[in-house]
């Protein structure tokens, strides 16, 4: 990805395929999960999961909304405050880093879900912190 661009690049016909922003896309892209048909890709700018079709690059869903400061203690699916780095286990379980820090409020868990259509398989791991079940990712763009 690449200020808020994700590219797909074609070496049989030399070509590149681009998704962007206006295609429902924020600034930062900061994440990406493939899978046989399907991108996931974790969005930090507008506290979502963009769901792409691999094949053409066209947008298909969104998933998560930013939750409000202090809902972030609360198991409330899909709200997001961060995602930062998504992974895909072979279960099919994904897996967010889901990190926000300025002055005054610091956020950091692991969340975990067995589709993203599926709310009911919602879980939140950790808080912020340096302690057992706490979690202070470091991360670089």
């Amino acid at each position: 990805s690449s200020g808020g661009y994700i590219h797909k690049f074609n070496p049989i016909t030399n070509s590149v395929t681009s998704f962007s922003e206006a295609d429902a896309m924020g600034y930062a892209p900061t994440g990406i999960k493939i899978s046989s048909d399907v991108l996931h890709v974790t969005d930090y700018t507008r506290d979502q999961v963009v769901e792409i079709k691999k094949a053409d690059m066209t947008y298909q869903t969104t998933y998560g909304t930013s939750a409000s400061i202090g809902e972030l203690q609360d198991e409330i699916a899909y709200h997001f405050y961060g995602p930062w780095r998504i992974v895909g286990l072979l279960t099919g379980t994904f897996i967010i880093a889901d990190h926000y820090t300025d002055v005054s409020y610091d956020y950091a868990r692991l969340v975990s879900f067995d589709a993203l259509d599926a709310p009911s398989s919602w879980t939140m791991y950790g808080s912020f912190g340096s302690g057992e079940n706490q979690f202070n990712f470091k991360f670089t763009e």
